[in-house]
């Protein structure tokens, strides 16, 4: 059996930034940040909007009809758990059961050293979910904009999505998503208002990615000034950061996603130009961080599968868009 200050998977994971700068990895991350913009951000949100249009004909057709007072007060989640007084008890449920499955985006042993992995990992979510919620809550609060934060039990089945995904392409340093907390505040009514409500939302979503970002690159900065670990507890502060800095990153680039009710979709309603800064400065992080899986890929299988279906992906929503647009009202 090994001991507390024996390796795990994500206490190196996270390649240092000073090599990043050193090569043309955030020139090649740069490119590949517009790329997925193209090829899969916006396809995403042309295909979003081709299927709300179509279910919204359908609902026309049956009598019924969403109007402003039906919109969701939370980003990013459509239903989080109702105030209770056990709130707290069930966000710490939520952080350590969100913080064991991140583990299984690499392979778990039976070791002491996973006990310490354990606890860096619920270190890690605890401060994402500080960031993500409490900090922008703060900031926006002062503007007088009343920010109600709660549990977001869905966020979990997104959690374990990525940690699969990251499992089955062997991505290390891995994709992964680590919220479970919601952020939202009223609706405001009329017209005025409702441009109002944009901007709030807008706003709420930009602190929300922001502070995500700066926090990865917090993360990546001390794992990068911790080195190689020598023994448990500085095996244990790279664990926190690498996995910080994953989880952060990766849960920003996910929230940009303009789609359904995530962040990403608040901020290009309120403003395309900052989504746009935004999503290529996180892609770009995000992918100058995955340098060591690009370099692996480089040319091979895996690097032309994922450029095949990102292309395909992209051609799919562009077409639909395009027939929604052009073909189907003359029909």
């Amino acid at each position: 059996m090994s001991s507390w200050a024996a390796q795990t998977p994500f206490t190196t994971s996270v390649p240092s930034a000073l090599n990043t700068l050193t090569d043309l990895s955030w020139l090649r991350a740069l490119l590949l940040a517009v790329a997925a913009i193209v090829l899969l951000l916006l396809p995403a949100r042309m295909l979003a909007t081709t299927v709300t249009s179509a279910s919204g004909r359908h609902s026309a057709e049956r009598g019924f009809r969403l109007t402003g007072r039906n919109r969701n007060r939370y980003l990013d989640d459509p239903a989080p758990t109702t105030a209770t007084p056990h709130r707290v008890a069930l966000g710490t449920a939520a952080i350590a059961t969100g913080a064991g499955i991140l583990m299984f985006a690499h392979p778990v042993h039976g070791e002491p050293a996973y006990l310490r992995l354990y606890t860096a990992s619920v270190v890690a979510m605890l401060m994402v979910n500080l960031a993500a919620a409490i900090v922008p809550a703060l900031v926006l609060r002062r503007r007088g904009a009343p920010i109600d934060v709660r549990v977001a039990p869905r966020y979990l089945t997104a959690i374990v999505g990525a940690a699969l995904l990251s499992r089955a392409l062997s991505l290390e340093p891995a994709l992964l998503f680590g919220l479970v907390l919601a952020v939202g505040f009223g609706d405001a009514e009329g017209r005025e208002e409702q441009h109002a409500g944009i901007a709030a939302r807008g706003r709420l979503a930009l602190a929300r990615i922001g502070a995500l970002l700066v926090l990865g690159l917090a993360g990546w900065a001390a794992s990068t000034a911790i080195g190689d670990p020598s023994g448990a507890w500085t095996a244990f502060s790279a664990e926190v950061a690498n996995i910080t800095t994953v989880t952060a990153i990766g849960s920003a680039v996910i929230l940009l996603v303009p789609v359904g009710r995530l962040s990403g979709r608040a901020l290009l309603s309120w403003s395309r130009t900052v989504w746009f800064a935004t999503s290529v400065l996180a892609l770009s992080v995000l992918f100058a961080l995955f340098s060591p899986v690009l370099d692996v890929w480089q040319g091979g299988r895996q690097a032309v599968l994922l450029a095949v279906s990102a292309g395909v992906f992209g051609a799919i929503g562009i077409s639909t868009w395009l027939w929604r647009r052009f073909v189907s009202g003359q029909l």
